[in-house]
């Protein structure tokens, strides 16, 4: 926030959880962050693949194999 300084947040109290629920929520974002690093992996494969499968499609197509 644009008006939020320290002198602020410790007058309204921001809640903080205690450190064991803190690294809980760290090991669900490290966990989550991992999952979509796979997926991104996958993903990419998937466009490589389907570009691969293009390319021989139409190299096909027009060579009259088709």
């Amino acid at each position: 926030m644009r008006n939020l300084n320290i002198e602020l947040a410790s007058r309204v109290g921001i809640p903080i959880p205690p450190l064991k629920q803190q690294r809980v929520i760290a090991h669900g974002f490290d966990a989550l962050f991992e999952e979509t690093q796979r997926l991104e992996s996958l993903y990419q494969q998937k466009l490589t693949a389907l570009g691969a499968l293009k390319k021989s499609l139409l190299h096909q197509a027009f060579a009259g194999q088709l």
